[in-house]
């Protein structure tokens, strides 16, 4: 509850600030980079660097059928730290004030001591989806896909190791319930005894046919899978639901409501980023499966993907990472700010006629114009059009075989 998750943010602040007093004897230095404010020891044995951001969203929102409105909101306040010592250990903690509550993001710490390795424990998230793990300051979109939305399993208390060389990344991550699950006690009201966790894991594999020294071209090719279990609280029950690409848009219209006597959700995918100078191409196709343990249950099926392209008007165009195989900062380099348009098509099915499910099916086609006026502050507008099937209802809720457009813009201050 609310009380732990303040414990546990005066515990991160008090273990940052006995690690900075341990390098106290040593000269600090101060330094600007990517957009961090970075600070480090002379010798290099610690670091520690400032991951804050601010995103105001506001649009408008238009249906043939529903009444629905906009939702104008602060998307993230987030204020973050990231320390290193003697390049061997490496630790995050990452709160959210968004809603006017605090919530635990990133809370982990990592081994970095061998070579093109990484060992992390904590609360972050497992690997799986290119959509998922690129971080929200530097996606070409304003909220990502609706299958990778409604799909990856957000962050969660878990180990994940990777490995990665100019050529190849592999992923794996073990993990259980979220951070603001009580297994202890499921229904939150002390009705039931707790249960054990049931733990999940993913992969992510990546392999580069094509990259050269600067990473202006190349060329990565993935595969993902997940095994997901239902969370101690969910008393073996699992739902997809999912909104239309935009925080304006404050409904989950796309509702598979609740599939009983699930074992686990499973999970497949492709996905393809390309980078020619000042193009980059993102595209992944996803598969998911409610497998039950009830023989005489049948599994419930849904896929989706999508593809988006983005061209830098002004300026070089973004980074790629080949330490977590993502796209990465975007550093103005023309006078008046890094100008970029974008387009995605995506689609999802979340109906299985045969299993009797109907959690709908939707088209979106989505613009962007993204002027990233300095390092730190970022304008993006998006608009996108939606084609909904006459199962997207919201779970009963809405009218079906809508049409929707939202106009989102958001103000991005990042320090």
């Amino acid at each position: 509850g609310t009380p732990m998750k303040y414990h546990s943010i005066m515990t991160a602040l008090a273990f940052t600030t006995l690690s900075t007093a341990a390098v106290a004897n040593e000269s600090v230095n101060t330094s600007y980079d990517d957009g961090y404010l970075n600070f480090a020891t002379d010798s290099g044995s610690f670091s520690m660097k400032f991951d804050g951001r601010i995103m105001l969203d506001a649009g408008a929102v238009s249906s043939d059928l529903n009444e629905f409105v906009e939702n104008n909101s602060v998307r993230r306040a987030r204020f973050g730290i990231k320390t290193r010592f003697a390049n061997k250990w490496a630790g995050e903690f990452d709160i959210d004030f968004a809603e006017n509550e605090a919530e635990i993001k990133d809370m982990w710490v990592s081994y970095i001591g061998l070579e093109n390795f990484e060992f992390k424990f904590g609360h972050h998230k497992p690997f799986f989806s290119l959509g998922e793990l690129t971080t929200s300051r530097w996606a070409t979109f304003m909220e990502t896909s609706m299958i990778t939305d409604v799909t990856a399993p957000g962050r969660r208390i878990g180990l994940s190791g990777s490995y990665y060389n100019e050529r190849f990344f592999v992923g794996l991550s073990v993990f259980g319930d979220g951070i603001d699950v009580d297994n202890r006690d499921p229904e939150g009201d002390e009705s039931e005894p707790g249960v054990h966790e049931d733990y999940s894991h993913s992969f992510r594999a990546l392999y580069r046919p094509i990259v050269n020294a600067d990473q202006s071209k190349l060329l990565h090719i993935g595969v993902n899978y997940l095994s997901l279990k239902p969370e101690s609280d969910d008393g073996d029950e699992m739902r997809l639901r999912v909104g239309l690409e935009s925080s304006v848009f404050d409904y989950n219209i796309l509702n598979t409501g609740k599939i009983k006597d699930v074992d686990s959700l499973e999970s497949r995918g492709i996905e393809i980023a390309a980078k020619y100078n000042k193009f980059n191409l993102q595209a992944e196709y996803l598969t998911n499966t409610f497998e039950s343990f009830e023989a005489d249950e049948p599994d419930v099926d849904s896929d989706g993907y999508y593809i988006d392209v983005a061209y830098m008007i002004w300026g070089k165009g973004r980074t790629y990472n080949l330490i977590d195989g993502e796209f990465g900062a975007v550093i103005p380099s023309h006078p008046y700010g890094d100008l970029e348009v974008a387009i995605r098509y995506s689609s999802i099915d979340l109906n299985d006629i045969e299993s009797e499910v109907f959690g709908g099916d939707s088209q979106n086609l989505t613009f962007a114009l993204n002027w990233y006026a300095h390092s730190n502050v970022v304008f993006r507008l998006n608009h996108t059009i939606a084609s909904l099937g006459q199962f997207a209802d919201g779970d009963e809720d809405y009218i079906g075989g809508d049409d929707i457009s939202i106009t989102g813009a958001r103000i991005q201050f990042m320090f």
